[in-house]
């Protein structure tokens, strides 16, 4: 195996390196009690029963109720209870755990540009709500969590058989991860980020309506992971797979000046909620890794999962053209198109009116571009 750079070395708190030996830092960030303190649990069985319930089973609200319900019955003869009195008690207990936590805010959001003075649309004075959380917790949660050791890559590495054949498995051991860990160093420059560790970001978003809001607004769930763990952490329910956000999707018809605020809702969302991770793309911040020691750590956007819906609305585009090029959507093969690009789209809206773009390439000028 070869690796890009030194594999993330360890440092101390002021990220200087540690030689191979010293052991990880303590964790002085999180005050640990006594092995016979489960709070906020009141003791070892009320934290094990909502490891079960809730965690291992994924036990239904009536179905825990129900079983607490026998729990006390057969407990009444002995004067006890058990150790939560309904599933609310339960879930109480598990939104107060506080180490590791992420807690969920709300922002609200509104049309901000002209304004019409008569008949003017509802959505122009309706206030839309983003529910979030800071990913920059998320990420401190995820490469913190010791059950990951061993199953998280610190950089992009190129590995090889026996018999000189490049293997591919994990996102860190290809050639994408490699390249971009190479822009890093010519953007940043390599004394600034030698030895760093590379978290790369991967987003993912589903048209799948979370719940319906009043107002005819869908709530839509935006899912964070990093390209750092490997495949099978990231497909199965141990936490490499968060959501940090729902967001606020208006439902009503495809006008154009409707269909700006969506994108415009939409881009102004993600770079508020993303808005906590832009000093860590820029210089490394020192973070906690899996096995314990502290590592300086670079973050990159990598990837955004998405259907088309969301495609469109990431890519700025008119519903039904390509995401990827500027082809007419009549005819894909056979009209002229170029790679949609940001450079590409910068210099058409210097030369060409927003009605020009979205008629002849398909464009969304979203109010956030230049930030």
């Amino acid at each position: 195996i070869t690796y890009h750079l030194p594999p993330g070395l360890p440092c101390d708190a002021n990220g200087r390196p540690l030689p191979p030996s010293v052991p990880p830092a303590p964790y002085n960030n999180y005050p640990h009690a006594e092995h016979t303190d489960w709070s906020p649990f009141a003791s070892r069985v009320a934290f094990e029963t909502a490891e079960l319930l809730y965690k291992k089973i994924q036990m239904s609200e009536g179905d825990i109720n129900s079983i607490l319900e026998l729990w006390a019955a057969s407990l009444v003869k002995h004067n006890d209870e058990p150790p939560y009195r309904n599933a609310e008690s339960l879930y109480a207990t598990i939104d107060a755990i506080t180490i590791g936590n992420a807690p969920w805010q709300c922002v609200s959001v509104r049309y901000s540009g002209r304004h019409l003075e008569t008949n003017a649309p509802v959505w122009m004075d309706r206030e839309f709500h983003v529910w979030h959380r800071n990913p920059l917790l998320v990420l401190q949660n995820i490469l913190a969590n010791p059950d990951f050791k061993g199953k998280v890559d610190e950089a992009p590495f190129q590995e090889f058989s026996s018999e000189g054949k490049r293997q591919w498995r994990d996102f860190m051991s290809g050639n994408w991860s490699w390249r971009i860990a190479d822009a890093i160093i010519k953007e940043c420059g390599l004394e600034s980020v030698d030895g760093a560790s590379l978290a790369s970001i991967i987003l993912g978003s589903d048209k799948t309506t979370v719940s319906v809001g009043t107002g005819n607004t869908e709530f839509h769930p935006l899912y964070f992971s990093i390209g750092n763990t490997h495949i099978d952490l990231r497909r199965s329910h141990c936490g490499a797979l968060l959501p940090i956000a729902f967001l606020a999707i208006p439902k009503s018809t495809c006008l154009p000046a409707f269909c700006r605020l969506k994108t415009q809702l939409f881009h102004t969302s993600s770079l508020f909620i993303l808005s906590p991770l832009k000093p860590g793309m820029r210089s490394p911040i020192i973070m906690r890794w899996p096995d314990g020691h502290l590592r300086r750590s670079i973050f990159n956007l990598a990837i955004y999962i998405a259907d088309y819906p969301e495609q469109a609305l990431f890519a700025s585009i008119v519903s039904g053209w390509c995401p990827v090029c500027t082809a007419d959507p009549s005819d894909l093969d056979g009209s002229p198109a170029c790679a949609r690009c940001r450079e590409h789209t910068d210099l058409l809206a210097k030369h060409f009116g927003a009605k020009f773009l979205w008629e002849n390439y398909g464009t969304v000028i979203p109010h956030t571009m230049g930030r």
